[in-house]
């Protein structure tokens, strides 16, 4: 990926640093639930304008979370605050129920992403957690999303 220096009146953008404008990156999301489960699909693409990145992904699991334990997925660049926001939006699919979630994602610290429900009720009810609801990764369970936030 190009980096862009400083630009001023009189000085021209190079054809080199204009290719790389919005150029996706393609980075492999880990799946947390205090023990890293095995995907089947690991996909996803970041791009970075500037300390922005936008990111997207999806995972597919081939075997079993933690119970009780925080869903989290790893950014694929370091953020610059570890403060807890909400920086995107997704679906989580429990495939033995069949059913869909909406999820917002947060920005659970610098280096990873943890997601609330419908159902939560404050910035602490995290997926996976009993209060958030108590669900554990399954073989077959699908997460989707998109995210923005500041890079360090």
């Amino acid at each position: 990926m190009a980096t862009y220096g400083t630009f001023v009146d009189g000085v021209s953008l190079k054809a080199a640093e204009a290719n790389d404008f919005f150029r996706p990156v393609a980075f492999t999301p880990v799946l947390r639930q205090s023990v890293v489960p095995t995907l089947s699909t690991s996909a996803g693409r970041y791009l970075r304008v500037n300390d922005i990145v936008f990111a997207w992904f999806r995972i597919v699991a081939s075997s079993s979370g933690s119970t009780g334990n925080r869903i989290e997925i790893d950014l694929p660049v370091t953020a610059l605050s570890s403060s807890v926001e909400v920086i995107g939006a997704g679906f989580y699919l429990d495939a033995s129920a069949t059913s869909y979630r909406h999820m917002s994602i947060v920005q659970f610290s610098t280096t990873r992403m943890a997601f609330l429900t419908s159902t939560g009720t404050s910035m602490t009810t995290y997926l996976g957690l009993t209060n958030g609801p108590n669900l554990r990764v399954e073989t077959g369970d699908s997460f989707w999303g998109h995210v923005q936030y500041e890079a360090a």
